[in-house]
This record gives C-alpha cells, sequence and structure tokens, in this order.
C-alpha cells in the first residue's frame, strides 16, 4: 500500500540489541507504518451532488448491483471503513441563494460536517445517491477498521464557472469555491480529531454541463485545480499540493440529450488532463472505442427510467458506475 514503510533493517538492530536475552519472545520484524489516513474531496454540480434515486420504489440500486453481480447490501447498511461527510443544495429557483438550506450528513449544522458510513441517501435528498457510493463501495477492500478512507463531498446542482446566478465557482468573489475550501478544512479538523492524519489523495470532479458552450473551460480548471493544491498543500504528500491528484469526467455525449458544445468542453477536459501526471479523467463517453457510455434517461420521467430523473442525471447504474470508475484511476494509480 502506497507510502508504508516496513523497516527490516531497523527490526534486525533491535533484535541485535535485545534477542541475547534468554527470554526474547520478539515474533518477528517490527513494521512501522505511515499513520496517514487518505482523504477524497468531490465537487462539482448534479451529478456529484448525487440527483439519481437508488429506490423511488423502484429497488433500483439493488436490481443494477445484483446485475453486476455484487452485494447491495452494504450500500443500505453503511460501508464502516470508508465514511463521508457531504454537503450540497441547488442554488437556483428564486431568492437569495445564501440562505438555501442545503441537504448535509450534519443536519444542525451543516458546514461543521459529519462523517458517517458510506451509504444510499448521500445526494441531493435523502432519496437520492452520488458516484460516492461506487467510489466507496469499490475502495472498501483497501481500508481498514484502524484506517478508514474519507469521502468529503461539497457540490452545487446547477453551478458553473461562467454563470452569474448562482455565483460561479470563478467570480471575483467565488462563494461556492469558498464554501468548498470551508467545508474541507471543517472536515479535515474533524479527522484530525479523530486522532488521525489526513492527506489529500484525490480532487474528484463532475461538471461541465453548464459551461458546455465555454471556450475558457481549460483556464477555469486551471485557476480551480491550482488554487485548490495551493489552499490544501498542507494536506498534500511531502506537502507538495501538486501531489493532490486531479480526476475529472467527461460530461454526457451520448444519444437521449446533446448539450451545445459538448464535444469541445471534453476536448478540453482531455486537454487538462494531459497538463500533468497527475491529472486523470474517466472516459464516460458514447463516442471513443473504450468509453463507457455512462447514460441518462433523457426526458422528465421522475425517476421512472432506471432511476435517473430529469433530462441531465444519470440512471441508478451509471451514477455508481461513475464512482467505480473514479476509484478505479485512484487504485490503478495507487492513491490510497
Amino acid at each position: 500500500m502506497k507510502h508504508r514503510e516496513y523497516f527490516l533493517l531497523m527490526s534486525l538492530l533491535l533484535v541485535a540489541v535485545t534477542g541475547c536475552q534468554q527470554n526474547n519472545k520478539s515474533s518477528g520484524p517490527i513494521i512501522v507504518e505511515d499513520d496517514y489516513v487518505p482523504v477524497y474531496v468531490l465537487a462539482g454540480q448534479s451529478n456529484m451532488e448525487g440527483s439519481t434515486y437508488f429506490d423511488n420504489g423502484q429497488d433500483w440500486l439493488r436490481k443494477a448491483m445484483n446485475a453486476m453481480d455484487l452485494d447491495p447490501e452494504p450500500c443500505f447498511d453503511g460501508i464502516p471503513n470508508v465514511m463521508t461527510s457531504h454537503y450540497g443544495f441547488y442554488p437556483y429557483g428564486g431568492g437569495d441563494w445564501e440562505t438555501k438550506i442545503p441537504y448535509a450528513s450534519n443536519k444542525t449544522d451543516p458546514m461543521a460536517g459529519e462523517f458517517l458510513p458510506t451509504k444510499v441517501g448521500m445526494g441531493a435528498d435523502n432519496k437520492s445517491m452520488g458516484p460516492e457510493l461506487g467510489l466507496a463501495y469499490t475502495l472498501q477492500e483497501y481500508a481498514e477498521e484502524d484506517r478508514p478512507f474519507f469521502i468529503i463531498k461539497c457540490a452545487f446542482s446547477g453551478s458553473g464557472f461562467n454563470i452569474p446566478n448562482p455565483p460561479s465557482w470563478r467570480t471575483a468573489s467565488n462563494q461556492l469555491y469558498a464554501r468548498l475550501v470551508q467545508f474541507t478544512t471543517n472536515n479535515l479538523h474533524l479527522i484530525e480529531d479523530m486522532g488521525y492524519e489526513p492527506r489529500i489523495e484525490a480532487f474528484v470532479w463532475h461538471q461541465g454541463e453548464s459551461d458546455s458552450n465555454s471556450s475558457t473551460y481549460v483556464a477555469d480548471l486551471e485557476d480551480l485545480v491550482g488554487s485548490f493544491r495551493e489552499d490544501f498543500q498542507d494536506y498534500a504528500e511531502d506537502g507538495d499540493g501538486n501531489e493532490i491528484a486531479f480526476i475529472d469526467a467527461l460530461i454526457y455525449d451520448g444519444p437521449n440529450f446533446s448539450y451545445g458544445g459538448v464535444d469541445n468542453l471534453n476536448a478540453q477536459k482531455i486537454q487538462f488532463s494531459e497538463q500533468s501526471p497527475n491529472n486523470f479523467y474517466v472516459d464516460s463517453s458514447f463516442k471513443t472505442p473504450n468509453g463507457l457510455k455512462l447514460d441518462i434517461p433523457g426526458n422528465r420521467s421522475g425517476g421512472n427510467m432506471d432511476g435517473g430523473y430529469g433530462i441531465y442525471h444519470y440512471t441508478t447504474k451509471d451514477c455508481y458506475r461513475l464512482g467505480q470508475a473514479y476509484a478505479n484511476i485512484i487504485i490503478d494509480n495507487d492513491l490510497i
């Protein structure tokens, strides 16, 4: 496992010093391990916040996971060794967006955060799920009781870089980004209060539908990711913010709905991934040879078509698969 250090030489030296004692009961080399725990920060808009039903009276998640030959019960009982703290809301709909009530794991003080075993109902409301579920389920075999993994999710439906209302990720006041920073900081302190040393291994992103006609998306990502890496360098490996991986996902480009400029925006996502060996993306495309073809219902089905509701949001199966794909990048690149 990444960065765990096994000091066999130290053990042998200790044995040399103490091993002559007649009643030495040493059972083998002393294992010295780094004491950090991995943290994954999730951000973006509605498909990250989680606008997909896990049930809606139709048992969508159990059906999907059974079809993938996976046991769905941990997703309902809670995955104990992968903990999630989440905060999100929809900043449209009239009124002062600052006063809108978020849906969060901490019901009394949402911005303070609260870690709970990852389970269904951590999406936009208690009926919904986001990619944290597939992420946690896939990573759980790498976590341990005394070394849990932590997910911090702060996402805002309908948000973008270049839209004035609600405030964008990239305005001068940068209110959405400021909330992400504050929520992430609060939750890192919660992890420290548990007695762990948190290390941010990856900043995981899903956003772009609101910016599908943007010609400046690469610059927007440079601003966002650069700021995040700088702001959280103290929680990165060796204090180097550039060691925080950035994992993006292509936005929907399939037949059920067409965003203007989607191909151009996805090309910019790929272009940004090529700027650093620590930048990655999930190929969720319908148009590439190895794309995952993550799908949406494509109509306002009210969640009665494979669990996706609205015309922009993943089906239950593919919301889960998105999280699974993020996890596979984390595993393949030893970000654990």
